[in-house]
Protein backbone atom coordinates (compact mmCIF):
# COMPACT_ATOMS: atom_id res chain seq x y z
CA UNK A 1 0.00 0.00 0.00
CA UNK A 2 1.52 3.29 -1.08
CA UNK A 3 1.82 6.16 1.39
CA UNK A 4 -0.70 8.96 1.10
CA UNK A 5 0.76 12.15 -0.29
CA UNK A 6 1.05 14.75 2.47
CA UNK A 7 -0.27 18.29 2.05
CA UNK A 8 2.19 21.14 1.54
CA UNK A 9 4.09 22.11 4.68
CA UNK A 10 3.14 25.77 4.20
CA UNK A 11 -0.57 24.97 4.18
CA UNK A 12 -0.20 22.98 7.40
CA UNK A 13 1.66 25.92 8.96
CA UNK A 14 -1.20 28.26 7.99
CA UNK A 15 -3.73 25.82 9.45
CA UNK A 16 -1.76 25.52 12.71
CA UNK A 17 -1.58 29.28 13.33
CA UNK A 18 -5.16 29.89 12.30
CA UNK A 19 -6.37 27.04 14.54
CA UNK A 20 -4.37 28.29 17.50
CA UNK A 21 -5.59 31.88 17.15
CA UNK A 22 -9.09 30.99 15.84
CA UNK A 23 -8.72 33.98 13.55
CA UNK A 24 -7.66 34.20 9.91
CA UNK A 25 -6.88 37.87 10.52
CA UNK A 26 -4.52 37.22 13.44
CA UNK A 27 -2.92 34.31 11.59
CA UNK A 28 -2.24 36.58 8.61
CA UNK A 29 -0.62 39.16 10.88
CA UNK A 30 1.52 36.52 12.61
CA UNK A 31 2.72 35.07 9.31
CA UNK A 32 3.10 38.41 7.49
CA UNK A 33 0.74 37.43 4.66
CA UNK A 34 -2.69 38.60 3.58
CA UNK A 35 -5.89 37.27 5.13
CA UNK A 36 -6.92 36.13 1.66
CA UNK A 37 -3.75 34.01 1.44
CA UNK A 38 -4.61 32.28 4.72
CA UNK A 39 -8.15 31.58 3.53
CA UNK A 40 -7.00 30.25 0.15
CA UNK A 41 -4.35 27.91 1.59
CA UNK A 42 -6.81 26.48 4.10
CA UNK A 43 -9.41 25.94 1.36
CA UNK A 44 -6.77 24.07 -0.65
CA UNK A 45 -5.86 22.00 2.42
CA UNK A 46 -9.51 21.14 3.06
CA UNK A 47 -9.88 20.11 -0.58
CA UNK A 48 -6.86 17.83 -0.36
CA UNK A 49 -8.04 16.25 2.88
CA UNK A 50 -11.65 15.96 1.74
CA UNK A 51 -13.14 17.55 4.84
CA UNK A 52 -13.86 20.92 6.44
CA UNK A 53 -11.44 22.08 9.13
CA UNK A 54 -13.09 25.35 10.12
CA UNK A 55 -16.63 26.60 10.66
CA UNK A 56 -16.65 30.06 9.13
CA UNK A 57 -18.86 32.76 10.61
CA UNK A 58 -19.08 36.48 9.86
CA UNK A 59 -16.24 37.68 12.11
CA UNK A 60 -14.88 34.51 13.67
CA UNK A 61 -14.00 30.91 12.91
CA UNK A 62 -14.06 27.75 14.96
CA UNK A 63 -12.63 24.27 14.44
CA UNK A 64 -14.74 21.42 13.16
CA UNK A 65 -14.39 17.98 14.75
CA UNK A 66 -11.89 17.10 12.02
CA UNK A 67 -9.96 20.29 12.68
CA UNK A 68 -9.77 19.57 16.41
CA UNK A 69 -8.55 16.03 15.62
CA UNK A 70 -5.84 17.22 13.22
CA UNK A 71 -4.45 20.15 15.25
CA UNK A 72 -2.44 18.28 17.94
CA UNK A 73 -0.73 16.15 15.30
CA UNK A 74 0.27 19.20 13.27
CA UNK A 75 1.50 20.96 16.44
CA UNK A 76 3.56 17.92 17.40
CA UNK A 77 4.99 17.68 13.89
CA UNK A 78 6.20 21.29 13.85
CA UNK A 79 7.54 20.89 17.38
CA UNK A 80 9.61 17.90 16.25
CA UNK A 81 10.88 19.86 13.23
CA UNK A 82 12.09 22.60 15.55
CA UNK A 83 13.79 20.10 17.85
CA UNK A 84 15.57 18.48 14.91
CA UNK A 85 16.78 21.80 13.51
CA UNK A 86 17.94 22.88 16.98
CA UNK A 87 19.99 19.68 17.19
CA UNK A 88 21.73 20.54 13.94
CA UNK A 89 22.62 24.00 15.23
CA UNK A 90 23.61 22.89 18.73
CA UNK A 91 27.25 22.93 19.80
CA UNK A 92 27.96 19.36 20.86
CA UNK A 93 31.46 20.21 22.10
CA UNK A 94 31.20 23.56 23.92
CA UNK A 95 34.65 23.20 25.52
CA UNK A 96 36.56 22.37 22.32
CA UNK A 97 37.30 24.91 19.59
CA UNK A 98 38.38 23.26 16.34
CA UNK A 99 40.04 25.71 13.99
CA UNK A 100 41.42 25.36 10.44
CA UNK A 101 44.05 27.88 9.39
CA UNK A 102 46.74 28.33 6.75
CA UNK A 103 50.10 26.99 8.00
CA UNK A 104 51.78 30.36 7.38
CA UNK A 105 49.21 32.30 9.44
CA UNK A 106 49.29 29.63 12.15
CA UNK A 107 53.09 29.60 12.37
CA UNK A 108 53.93 33.28 12.19
CA UNK A 109 50.88 35.04 13.63
CA UNK A 110 48.33 32.90 15.48
CA UNK A 111 50.42 30.38 17.44
CA UNK A 112 52.77 33.02 18.94
CA UNK A 113 49.67 34.72 20.41
CA UNK A 114 47.48 31.72 21.18
CA UNK A 115 48.79 31.38 24.75
CA UNK A 116 47.07 34.70 25.49
CA UNK A 117 43.70 33.24 24.52
CA UNK A 118 44.32 30.08 26.51
CA UNK A 119 45.21 32.23 29.49
CA UNK A 120 41.85 34.01 29.28
CA UNK A 121 39.87 30.82 28.61
CA UNK A 122 41.76 27.96 30.32
CA UNK A 123 38.75 25.61 30.18
CA UNK A 124 38.46 25.89 26.39
CA UNK A 125 40.63 23.44 24.48
CA UNK A 126 41.87 24.67 21.10
CA UNK A 127 42.48 22.12 18.35
CA UNK A 128 44.39 23.70 15.49
CA UNK A 129 44.44 22.20 11.99
CA UNK A 130 47.09 23.92 9.83
CA UNK A 131 46.24 23.13 6.22
CA UNK A 132 47.13 24.94 2.97
CA UNK A 133 43.89 23.75 1.38
CA UNK A 134 40.30 24.83 2.00
CA UNK A 135 39.06 22.28 4.53
CA UNK A 136 35.39 21.19 4.51
CA UNK A 137 33.57 21.92 7.76
CA UNK A 138 31.52 18.72 7.71
CA UNK A 139 34.50 16.47 7.02
CA UNK A 140 36.52 17.76 10.00
CA UNK A 141 33.73 18.91 12.36
CA UNK A 142 35.24 22.37 12.31
CA UNK A 143 34.01 25.30 14.33
CA UNK A 144 35.91 28.02 12.47
CA UNK A 145 38.46 28.68 9.74
CA UNK A 146 40.86 31.56 9.20
CA UNK A 147 41.29 32.01 5.48
CA UNK A 148 43.20 34.39 3.28
CA UNK A 149 41.15 34.94 0.17
CA UNK A 150 38.32 36.86 -1.52
CA UNK A 151 35.93 36.49 1.42
CA UNK A 152 33.23 34.63 -0.51
CA UNK A 153 32.73 30.93 0.21
CA UNK A 154 29.67 28.86 -0.70
CA UNK A 155 27.23 28.29 2.18
CA UNK A 156 29.54 30.01 4.68
CA UNK A 157 29.62 33.39 6.37
CA UNK A 158 32.84 35.43 6.12
CA UNK A 159 33.85 38.10 8.62
CA UNK A 160 36.65 40.47 7.63
CA UNK A 161 39.69 40.50 9.95
CA UNK A 162 42.44 42.54 8.29
CA UNK A 163 43.97 43.54 4.93
CA UNK A 164 47.57 42.74 4.07
CA UNK A 165 50.48 43.98 2.02
CA UNK A 166 53.53 42.35 0.50
CA UNK A 167 56.95 43.75 1.44
CA UNK A 168 60.40 43.01 0.09
CA UNK A 169 62.33 41.76 3.13
CA UNK A 170 65.64 40.20 4.11
CA UNK A 171 67.96 39.57 7.04
CA UNK A 172 69.71 42.85 7.99
CA UNK A 173 73.13 41.27 7.33
CA UNK A 174 72.13 39.97 3.92
CA UNK A 175 72.57 43.27 2.04
CA UNK A 176 74.95 46.23 2.27
CA UNK A 177 73.67 49.51 3.73
CA UNK A 178 73.69 51.23 0.35
CA UNK A 179 71.91 48.44 -1.55
CA UNK A 180 69.93 49.50 -4.62
CA UNK A 181 67.16 47.72 -6.58
CA UNK A 182 69.65 47.14 -9.38
CA UNK A 183 71.90 45.18 -6.95
CA UNK A 184 69.25 42.46 -6.79
CA UNK A 185 70.58 41.24 -10.14
CA UNK A 186 73.50 39.72 -8.20
CA UNK A 187 72.03 39.08 -4.72
CA UNK A 188 70.24 35.84 -3.73
CA UNK A 189 66.51 36.20 -4.35
CA UNK A 190 63.85 33.71 -3.24
CA UNK A 191 60.39 33.53 -4.85
CA UNK A 192 57.25 31.42 -4.41
CA UNK A 193 54.40 30.53 -6.74
CA UNK A 194 51.71 32.60 -5.04
CA UNK A 195 49.66 35.18 -6.88
CA UNK A 196 49.95 38.01 -4.30
CA UNK A 197 53.74 37.79 -4.20
CA UNK A 198 53.88 37.31 -7.98
CA UNK A 199 51.84 40.50 -8.40
CA UNK A 200 54.16 42.30 -6.00
CA UNK A 201 57.22 41.23 -8.00
CA UNK A 202 55.57 42.41 -11.23
CA UNK A 203 54.90 45.81 -9.62
CA UNK A 204 58.50 45.93 -8.37
CA UNK A 205 59.92 45.05 -11.79
CA UNK A 206 57.79 47.71 -13.43
CA UNK A 207 58.76 50.39 -10.92
CA UNK A 208 62.50 49.76 -11.21
CA UNK A 209 62.58 48.62 -14.84
CA UNK A 210 63.87 45.16 -14.02
CA UNK A 211 63.02 41.67 -15.23
CA UNK A 212 62.98 38.32 -13.47
CA UNK A 213 65.48 37.04 -15.99
CA UNK A 214 67.93 39.70 -14.77
CA UNK A 215 68.38 37.86 -11.47
CA UNK A 216 71.48 35.69 -11.58
CA UNK A 217 71.16 34.19 -8.10
CA UNK A 218 67.54 33.10 -7.81
CA UNK A 219 65.69 30.08 -6.51
CA UNK A 220 62.03 29.23 -5.92
CA UNK A 221 60.18 27.59 -3.03
CA UNK A 222 56.85 26.17 -4.12
CA UNK A 223 53.71 25.90 -1.95
CA UNK A 224 55.57 26.44 1.34
CA UNK A 225 55.41 30.00 2.67
CA UNK A 226 56.74 28.94 6.12
CA UNK A 227 59.83 27.53 4.40
CA UNK A 228 60.22 30.78 2.46
CA UNK A 229 60.08 32.90 5.63
CA UNK A 230 62.44 30.47 7.37
CA UNK A 231 64.94 30.83 4.53
CA UNK A 232 64.78 34.64 4.74
CA UNK A 233 65.24 34.56 8.52
CA UNK A 234 68.28 32.33 8.01
CA UNK A 235 69.80 34.97 5.76
CA UNK A 236 69.56 32.88 2.61
CA UNK A 237 68.00 35.53 0.43
CA UNK A 238 65.60 38.38 -0.27
CA UNK A 239 61.88 37.69 -0.75
CA UNK A 240 58.43 39.18 -1.14
CA UNK A 241 56.40 38.22 1.94
CA UNK A 242 53.00 39.25 3.35
CA UNK A 243 53.57 41.81 6.06
CA UNK A 244 51.34 40.08 8.62
CA UNK A 245 53.68 37.07 8.59
CA UNK A 246 56.86 39.03 9.27
CA UNK A 247 55.60 42.00 11.29
CA UNK A 248 56.98 40.60 14.56
CA UNK A 249 60.40 40.09 12.92
CA UNK A 250 60.37 43.60 11.49
CA UNK A 251 59.53 45.02 14.91
CA UNK A 252 62.38 43.09 16.54
CA UNK A 253 64.80 44.07 13.72
CA UNK A 254 65.38 40.43 12.81
CA UNK A 255 64.27 41.39 9.31
CA UNK A 256 64.26 44.65 7.39
CA UNK A 257 62.15 45.86 4.48
CA UNK A 258 63.89 47.24 1.40
CA UNK A 259 63.44 50.33 -0.75
CA UNK A 260 60.21 51.48 0.93
CA UNK A 261 58.37 49.04 -1.34
CA UNK A 262 54.92 47.63 -0.50
CA UNK A 263 52.11 46.14 -2.56
CA UNK A 264 48.49 45.85 -1.39
CA UNK A 265 47.15 42.28 -1.61
CA UNK A 266 44.01 41.56 -3.60
CA UNK A 267 42.91 39.13 -0.89
CA UNK A 268 42.45 39.68 2.85
CA UNK A 269 42.17 37.64 6.04
CA UNK A 270 38.69 36.41 7.04
CA UNK A 271 37.10 34.43 9.82
CA UNK A 272 34.85 31.86 8.12
CA UNK A 273 32.16 29.46 9.36
CA UNK A 274 28.55 28.40 8.85
CA UNK A 275 26.46 31.34 10.01
CA UNK A 276 24.99 29.65 13.10
CA UNK A 277 28.49 28.79 14.42
CA UNK A 278 28.95 32.47 15.21
CA UNK A 279 26.26 32.05 17.91
CA UNK A 280 28.32 29.48 19.85
CA UNK A 281 29.67 31.04 23.09
CA UNK A 282 33.16 29.65 22.43
CA UNK A 283 33.17 31.18 18.93
CA UNK A 284 31.93 34.51 20.26
CA UNK A 285 34.78 34.49 22.79
CA UNK A 286 37.41 33.56 20.21
CA UNK A 287 36.19 36.07 17.62
CA UNK A 288 36.27 38.88 20.19
CA UNK A 289 39.81 37.95 21.22
CA UNK A 290 40.93 37.51 17.61
CA UNK A 291 39.61 40.94 16.62
CA UNK A 292 41.68 42.55 19.36
CA UNK A 293 44.76 40.75 18.03
CA UNK A 294 43.93 41.81 14.47
CA UNK A 295 43.46 45.41 15.60
CA UNK A 296 46.90 45.38 17.26
CA UNK A 297 48.42 43.84 14.14
CA UNK A 298 46.93 46.48 11.83
CA UNK A 299 48.21 49.26 14.13
CA UNK A 300 51.71 47.75 14.16
CA UNK A 301 51.73 47.19 10.39
CA UNK A 302 50.63 50.78 9.75
CA UNK A 303 53.44 52.09 11.95
CA UNK A 304 55.99 49.86 10.24
CA UNK A 305 54.69 50.34 6.70
CA UNK A 306 57.16 52.20 4.49
CA UNK A 307 55.85 55.02 2.35
CA UNK A 308 55.84 54.29 -1.37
Amino acid sequence: MSERRLPALGALKYFKVAAETLSFKLAAEALFVSQAAISQHIKTLESQLGCKLFVRKNREVSLTAQGRLLLPYVQKGFSEFQKGIAQLEEDNHPNILKLSVLPSIATFWLIPRLHLFRGEFPDLQVKLIPDPNVVAFDDFNLDLAIRFGPGKYDNLSSRFLFPDRVLLVCHPHRVPDNVTPDDLRHLPVITENYHDTDDAWDAFFQRYQLRKSDFKNHFEIRDATPALVGAVLAGQGIAMVKQSLVQDYLASKQLISLFGFSHLCDFACYLVAPDFHFNFPKVIAFESWLREQAKSLVTAMSAELPSN
